[in-house]
């Protein structure tokens, strides 16, 4: 009788024998199908394999389509939470394309976007319009914005920005108000209708804190603290998205409040309101009212609550206040914006010299 240990010895042993053999009869074959496909390739002349692009396979899209697509963009942008003032005027400043495409040699708006349609319209501002470059500028720089996102969202392949420069302008910086024209404005705005005492408010209130024109007028009565003397600009209404406080003083405060009674009794909740009562004052109507004061002011320069606000920066700097802080009251989010706002003259930089009195500190 045989033994189990037997028994299983010769198992395994007929097991690894199989193995062994299956395992070198496939090594050997396919060594043998390699030593037959290994033909050298040296000494031959190389074959080039990359495939030149047709120029014609790229992506395009109609005009008709780029105009559509334009909601979409609009649409991404308001999902990015951009300020409404920043999606009004993507949707404008785009109509001024779309009018002209219309009345162009491009209003077969079934043929393909192509560079020459944008190099047309710079072309038609420029010298058929004789915008200044500032105005081009302001025009093309949203134009720029959504090519970007037709490229990052693949609607197009040819990137169109490469041949829509900006036009170079001229450093034509804005002039701060001096003293006397601040003094002439607030003389010529006063408080005698409900109108002139909101403007001469904005105009004390910018003074005071460099405020946004765009943000101040959506102030609502429980933006300001009236107990520790700030404003709240609140992140849905900042330029950047971002909330800041701006400390405001006295004098401000008072017109304040008294805007606050008035915007109570017309149960509203903006301070800054039309002569109607009715709603918040729009933006462009105050920039109405300042092109007349500044008539009546005899002031030889821009007048605007932009100007202001350069104002207030450059008085802040004469006053000795850091950069970084003013950048802060300001709500720039680059400091290189900042600076843009700040005016010194020739005295401005002699007198801080002289207040320095910087080699006499390594002497002493």
């Amino acid at each position: 009788m045989v033994s189990t240990n037997y028994v299983e010895a010769i198992f395994y042993f007929e097991f690894f024998i199989n193995q062994y053999v299956q395992y070198h009869f496939t090594w050997n074959f396919k060594s043998m199908e390699v030593l037959k496909m290994a033909i050298s390739m040296n000494g031959r002349k190389k074959i080039k394999t990359s495939m030149k692009v047709d120029q014609f396979s790229r992506k395009e899209i109609t005009i008709k389509e780029f105009i559509e697509l334009h909601n979409e963009f609009i649409r991404d942008k308001m999902l990015e939470n951009l300020s409404q003032k920043t999606i009004k005027d993507h949707k404008y400043l785009f109509t001024f394309l779309t009018r002209w495409i219309e009345q162009s040699n491009w209003s077969d708006t079934n043929q393909c976007v192509q560079k020459s349609l944008f190099m047309d319209y710079k072309e038609y501002m420029l010298y058929e319009k004789n915008y200044a470059p500032c105005t081009v500028n302001i025009r093309l720089r949203p134009l720029k914005a959504y090519i970007n996102w037709l490229l990052k969202n693949q609607y197009i392949k040819n990137n169109f920005n490469n041949h829509i420069k900006l036009v170079k302008v001229a450093d034509d910086r804005i002039m701060p108000l001096s003293k006397i024209e601040v003094k002439k404005l607030i003389e010529v705005i006063g408080n005698y209708t409900y109108a002139r005492f909101r403007d001469l408010t904005i105009t004390i209130t910018i003074l005071d804190c460099g405020i946004r024109i765009g943000e101040l007028l959506q102030t609502t009565i429980n933006d300001v603290n009236f107990a520790k003397g700030f404003i709240i600009v609140r992140a849905k209404v900042s330029k950047t998205r971002t909330e800041r406080i701006l400390p405001v003083s006295k004098r401000t405060l008072n017109h304040l409040e008294q805007l606050k009674e008035i915007a109570i009794e017309q149960n509203q909740i903006h301070l800054f309101l039309s002569t109607t009562g009715k709603k918040a004052i729009a933006e462009g109507d105050i920039f109405t009212n300042f092109r007349k004061y500044k008539v009546y002011a005899n002031i030889n320069k821009k007048c605007t609550p932009y100007v202001l606000k350069h104002t207030f920066a450059t008085q802040m700097v004469k006053k000795g206040v850091d950069i970084f802080t003013l950048q802060r009251l300001m709500g720039h989010n680059n400091i290189t914006t900042t600076r843009q706002y700040v005016y010194l003259d020739n005295d401005d930089i002699l007198e801080k010299h002289r207040q320095s009195d910087i080699l006499n500190y390594f002497f002493t």
